[in-house]
């Protein structure tokens, strides 16, 4: 999205290690962010490759800013290079990522810097920064952003995309099964064993022995039965936990996203119900109606429990559905909040190069 004849103030920047993966919550949202940015300013991914004609990359560009140093994420300031016509009024990064940040300054001198961030975020060893909290808030919130208690603090979501064909028609390799608890583990593939789970979905599959359990760890879906494997497959894409998801009775995410629980907010989107473990981003959501926390093994099995009773989950889906839809469900309203708490103009397309898209602090 780069154009040589658009003001600085125009056009941002995004610095972000994530953009590069395939998956993953920090890339979600930070692509998602940038798509924003994109519909009132020209958006340019700068990413630590050779300097060099400008490479497509979806709807945006791809440009190399240089090699970093071996063991580092980035190049230095002294050896970052900007394209020729690389002046930004913004720059978008990582929350945490210093040297992303270190290097915007050295760099982007005078370029407003827009950290990624989840509720909890702090900037203050960012200062001055401005982080986009994309985290659950209710929609209620005025659609400039209010901020919590810090102006330096912005609560503007996200879009998030769930594809409606995953709720036609469950995931072949369950065979039309449906209405069963499907777990998403919290442990690293590392530590992960499918035929061993870890001690809480032990208890789990102990307590709901009658029910199907599909237990989702390291890309590879288990189904459980009386306590016993009776299947394993993968999930390749996104559309194979996507259509997993839509057809549970509940999602219970034992280890929720730390910037707005991907996961569990797909899972609302479908209306399925979420169990969460407390203190998590995911409190909101249950905060909002839309499934159970819990703290220790017993609440936990005690949650999927009562989800399990005539109504209640249906009762919690429609209530979550509801709250997600209005804050992570309109592409249309993300961009006008996102606007909206920014400052911005209309579209950069329309307003040309002289209306200011993003305002320095």
């Amino acid at each position: 999205m780069s154009r040589s004849d658009v003001a600085p103030d125009t056009r941002v920047a995004v610095l972000s290690r994530s953009w590069g993966q395939a998956a993953g919550e920090r890339a979600s949202a930070v692509r998602s962010l940038a798509g924003a940015l994109s519909r009132h300013a020209c958006v340019d991914v700068l990413v630590a490759e050779p300097p060099g004609d400008p490479s497509a990359d979806g709807a945006f560009e791809r440009i190399g800013i240089g090699v970093p140093a071996d063991g580092r994420e980035w190049p230095g300031p002294r050896a970052g290079t900007l394209p020729a016509s690389g002046r930004y009024g913004a720059v978008l990064v990582d929350e945490g990522d210093a040297s992303a940040i270190a290097l915007a300054r050295a760099l982007l001198r005078g370029a407003r810097i827009l950290v990624t961030g989840g509720p909890g975020a702090t900037s203050l060893e960012q200062a001055p920064a401005t982080t986009l909290d994309v985290g659950y808030h209710d929609a209620r919130l005025q659609r400039a952003g209010v901020a919590r208690g810090d102006a330096s603090v912005l609560p503007v979501g996200l879009y998030v995309r769930v594809h409606p064909y995953a709720a036609e028609r469950p995931h072949h390799e369950l065979q039309g099964a449906s209405g069963y608890v499907l777990v998403l583990s919290e442990r690293s593939p590392a530590r992960a064993t499918a035929a061993l789970p870890g001690g809480q979905v032990r208890w789990l599959l102990a307590r709901f022995a009658r029910e199907r359990v599909v237990v989702v760890e390291d890309a590879v879906a288990t189904v459980w039965r009386a306590r016993a494997p009776v299947s394993r497959f993968g999930v390749h894409t996104r559309m194979d936990l996507w259509r997993l998801i839509a057809h549970a009775r509940a999602t219970v995410d034992l280890g929720p996203g730390r910037l707005f629980a991907r996961e569990c907010v797909e899972s609302l989107r479908y209306g399925v119900p979420v169990v969460v473990p407390h203190g998590t981003v995911a409190d909101a959501l249950v905060e909002a109606g839309g499934g159970i926390g819990f703290s220790t093994t017993q609440t936990l099995l005690d949650g999927i429990a009562a989800l399990g009773r005539p109504g209640a989950g249906e009762r919690a889906g429609t209530r979550g559905k509801s709250a997600v839809d209005r804050w992570y469900g309109d592409p249309a309203e993300f961009v006008s909040r996102m606007a909206a708490a920014l400052e911005l103009p209309g579209d950069a397309r329309a307003a040309g190069p002289t209306g200011p898209a993003v305002r320095g602090d």
